[in-house]
């Protein structure tokens, strides 16, 4: 064999490493993004500063030992006072009174209709049941009713730091039992909600890295919701 036909397994090995650490950053990153939409983060800047220091590892309980010895309450009476004060201004949002995620379609429904008083609450729930478990929990269908709703909540509350969990939500819904026959009957104002709500995700900047990754899951996204955009 002639040395220009040889493999070079030097560049094969350096390539190979420099893939794995992309795809390391993407999951690191998106595992950011996550944490940072349950955060409720108040700005897209604070959004992108929790994603870019997604790469730092959180002290160990012995490097905060040497710390917190020489931490002391001044005055413990007025910090006390100061926490319910604080608590007493921030009440608990619709997703801090649901900690758990429903075990049934009825269960999510009497939540959603009954207790979740606002397009942000509502919101908030869908993010902390996550697609995959949606999914799940409307495997043999999703009503058409109900559907419905849940498009117009994710359109009314997206921000750009929402993207990925929204997207999620999205596919792992068109993966349930019957999705087409749902798809084929949506009203127009449904397809409207839809569209503006692909437009925004389609503006959302990324990465150069992370662009192909979307562009693919918008496309499969408009495919299987059956919009023109």
């Amino acid at each position: 064999m002639e040395n220009d036909e040889q493999i070079d397994f030097l560049k094969l090995e350096k390539e190979f490493s420099r893939a794995v650490e992309a795809d390391a950053k993407y999951q690191r990153e998106n595992a950011a993004k996550f944490r940072a939409v349950e955060q409720r983060v108040g700005s897209y800047e604070e959004f992108k500063d929790i994603v870019a220091a997604s790469h730092l590892k959180p002290l160990e309980k012995k490097d905060k030992l040497g710390q917190e010895k020489f931490k002391q309450p001044w005055n413990s009476l007025a910090s006390a006072q100061q926490k319910s004060e604080i608590s007493a201004s921030n009440p608990p949002s619709g997703k801090e009174k649901q900690s758990k995620c429903p075990k049934a379609p009825h269960n999510f429904t009497k939540t959603w209709k009954h207790e979740l008083k606002t397009a942000q609450d509502r919101f908030d729930y869908l993010c902390q049941i996550g697609g995959q478990h949606l999914g799940q929990l409307f495997k043999a269908e999703v009503p058409m009713g109900l559907f419905g709703e849940i498009v117009e909540v994710l359109n009314t509350s997206f921000q750009p730091p929402h993207c990925d969990i929204v997207i999620d939500i999205l596919n792992h819904l068109s993966t349930t039992n019957r999705f087409n026959l749902t798809a084929e009957f949506l009203s127009s104002k449904e397809k409207d909600v839809l569209k503006d709500l692909f437009r925004k995700i389609n503006d959302v900047p990324c990465d150069d890295s992370q662009e192909k990754r979307r562009d693919g899951q918008l496309k499969e996204l408009i495919i299987a919701y059956k919009v023109n955009l």
